[in-house]
């Protein structure tokens, strides 16, 4: 209708006397700050501790492996703020032994190497841990053969894996020879050792040596090699000795035995 006025909507609030200012409850804005202050609470503000890494220990399961042979190694991240246990493996020397993204060392090349762990919170935090890569061992040890007893004439133990289960003992006047390359395994029972009263040559080389070790890789497994004979045929060269009893392993008359290259107790 002409001249006829019509009340449009507005999306504005005014106050009486506001002349077209837009008008907004007072009560909207301590509501809105309510929520906002209940956000950071639930959220903790920022106010947490901060993370800080302080250490890395690194951990193998053996601390000496074969070539070829594998092992794992495991990282605890020390710190403040519960750090990220995500680590970065590398290795001092790969051509003696690696290690993967997972931590699993491989035995590369005879020799000792560091396998360091970086933390990935903190670059610049890392630990580390030796291991030792011995020759391989080239004979294999899944049907072993049977050694204990005295051995009363000269005897040769050829090249092959031997379980001990009792005391070896050479007598006087008798020589026990031991190939290279021999493995000998001695149980974890009371009074398992090698007692040479005669001569024992025992000529391992630096490619096949002549180990003899514990069935369980714990120390003081066996009691150990006892040479008690003067005999100056004695000689023990690339030899290991493992997880024997240290101060049951012994040499009397040590003079007249030839302790040649590559002898090690372990």
């Amino acid at each position: 209708m002409i001249g006829q006025r019509t009340n449009a909507p507005s999306n504005n609030l005014r106050t009486p006397g506001s002349r077209g200012r837009p008008y907004v409850a007072r009560s909207v804005i301590p509501a809105t700050v309510l929520l906002l202050a209940t956000f950071l609470v639930a959220c903790g503000g920022g106010t947490g501790t901060p993370t800080s890494v302080t250490g890395v220990s690194v951990t193998l399961a053996s601390v000496e492996i074969a070539v070829g042979e594998q092992t794992s190694a495991s990282a605890t991240v020390q710190g403040t703020g519960g750090p990220s246990q995500s680590v970065t493996w590398s290795t001092s020397d790969s051509a003696i032994a690696t290690v993967d993204a997972g931590g699993l060392v491989s035995g590369a090349g005879t020799g000792t190497a560091d396998i360091v762990a970086t933390s990935q919170a903190d670059g610049t935090v890392s630990g580390t841990a030796a291991i030792t890569v011995v020759p391989a061992l080239a004979v294999n040890c899944s049907a072993p053969q049977a050694l204990t007893g005295a051995i009363t004439t000269d005897t040769t133990v050829d090249r092959d894996c031997y379980d001990v289960t009792g005391v070896v003992t050479v007598s006087g006047g008798a020589t026990l020879t031991i190939e290279p390359g021999t493995i000998m395994r001695f149980a974890n029972t009371s009074g398992v050792k090698v007692e040479i009263d005669g001569a024992l040559i025992a000529a391992g080389t630096a490619s096949e040596p002549i180990v003899l070790r514990g069935m369980v890789a714990t120390p003081a497994a066996w009691l150990g090699l006892h040479v008690r004979s003067g005999d100056p045929r004695n000689v023990l060269d690339h030899v290991t000795v493992e997880y024997a009893g240290r101060h049951n392993t012994s040499f009397h008359n040590s003079a007249q035995t030839q302790f040649r290259s590559g002898v090690r107790l372990a």
